[in-house]
């Protein structure tokens, strides 16, 4: 059976393309590591990806217009330029967001234990206890997409107007704070001056600017497979970025550095500093938030992986759908060794230094996708005679390759990131090869 098409509308891609960013959640998760990398110029690699990204949204745009596919990056490759280019973006799909759904599922268990702790119904956080919370969220999260893509939407909305509307509420909390909280003035300067060791950070902060590509993702699903997708992505993208620009420099300023510098959760740590009582409705939406990124990571690429499984490039179980139109092989199939990870990573001694590890890799490979977008919508407008945005998105897929360049030098892990990308590729590129054309 096929996706089930026409029932996801405008307000329902909108929803899916912010909470997918999960503003909450990344500036919990993020900030920190961002401010030991970059201090208060952390605004100015937001402000300086942001560009970048907003090339991509509209380089996604003009692709969907042209092809809605559920398989969105993979496809549009495949299609336009061949099946060896398409093969590696299918990988370069599969590990960015596979390795992106671990990194979000130990906060998901940290966060909701929190909340359990702050409304006196838990006493510790022991590594099974955290492994166990998580294995219940990766549990919740495929029940949701099982159910199928309307629901999943619907559910999403509503967690996103709790975490919006206590984002919202945090924001004239510490606007009114300012003047008696103040720990220092927000400068110009933060936004607009790169500081020494800044480079590591912008891989970091392109792990809290995507998310809004899923409307692609959804584009067979979608009323309008032609007209919504990508332009609900584009207003998911600004307006989580006018959300970063906002809340950012509030925590900024109004918490001292040697508190941000050590805090696990900038956000809580924040509004236990200018509102101590207003904690539990910070971590509730940071809960919520970090709930639909879970689930729509996971939506993602289990789209991605019916596109794959339709066209044979994986097997053809990845293509059957259950009567809700939901992919069920590829949720299962994701989801069983998310939940190995789940129990290695949480109960190891070293649990924080694999977090890092999992989310540094899952920000390599995603803005390797969005390089190779980038490049594929440079081809496809140079071919076209759309010179403006074949310079544009020639320009952007080189600065994206910049970085990518920087993380594997810097970290060492050139040889790691080789083998984890050609090899199996080489394995999907000759399945692709023997898939009749009509199939490509």
């Amino acid at each position: 059976m096929p996706l089930k098409s026409k029932v996801l509308r405008f307000h329902d891609l909108l929803p899916l393309s912010v909470s997918s960013v999960a503003p909450a959640f990344s500036i919990s998760a993020s900030l920190g590591a961002l401010y030991s990398y970059a201090g208060t110029h952390l605004l100015f690699v937001v402000v300086t990806l942001f560009p970048s990204f907003f090339i991509s949204s509209l380089a996604l745009r003009m692709l969907n217009s042209i092809s809605p596919n559920a398989g969105a990056s993979y496809h549009w490759g495949n299609r336009f330029i061949g099946p060896r280019y398409g093969s590696l973006q299918a990988w370069i799909v599969t590990l960015a967001y596979f390795l992106s759904i671990p990194p979000i599922v130990l906060p998901a268990a940290q966060y909701t234990l929190q909340l359990l702790h702050i409304l006196g119904l838990s006493t510790g956080s022991s590594g099974l206890l955290l492994a166990v919370t998580g294995l219940a969220w990766i549990c919740i999260s495929s029940a949701i997409l099982i159910t199928g893509a309307r629901p999943t939407a619907l559910l999403t909305l509503l967690f996103l107007l709790v975490e919006g509307f206590i984002i919202a509420y945090s924001c004239l909390v510490g606007l009114e704070a300012l003047g008696s909280h103040a720990s220092v003035k927000v400068r110009p300067e933060w936004f607009i001056e790169p500081t020494a060791g800044i480079m590591p950070a912008f891989l970091v902060g392109a792990t809290i600017m995507d998310g809004w590509e899923i409307d692609s993702y959804a584009a067979e699903e979608a009323i309008e497979p032609k007209y919504h997708p990508g332009k609900t992505g584009i207003l998911g993208l600004v307006m989580v970025t006018c959300i970063y620009l906002l809340l950012m420099p509030l925590i900024l300023s109004e918490t001292p550095g040697t508190l941000l510098a050590s805090s696990l959760d900038p956000l809580y740590t924040w509004i236990s500093t200018v509102s101590p009582g207003s904690e539990f409705s910070v971590v509730l939406a940071v809960v919520l938030s970090t709930a639909t990124s879970l689930w729509l990571t996971a939506f993602i690429l289990s789209r991605a992986w019916f596109s794959l499984g339709r066209d044979r490039i994986f097997p053809k179980a990845f293509e059957k759908t259950n009567r809700r139109g939901a992919p069920i092989i590829p949720v299962l199939v994701m989801m069983v060794p998310v939940a190995a990870i789940d129990f290695a990573v949480s109960l190891s001694p070293h649990v924080f230094s694999y977090f890092s590890v999992l989310l540094g890799f899952s920000g390599l490979f995603l803005t390797l996708e969005f390089m190779f977008d980038n490049a594929t919508c440079a081809w496809v407008s140079a071919r076209n005679g759309r010179r403006v945005m074949a310079v544009a998105t020639g320009v952007n897929a080189a600065f994206l390759c910049s970085l990518c360049v920087y993380y594997t030098v810097y970290s060492g892990l050139t040889s790691l990131l080789i083998l984890a990308l050609f090899i199996p590729t080489a394995f999907l590129i000759r399945r692709g090869e023997r898939v009749p054309a009509a199939a490509q």
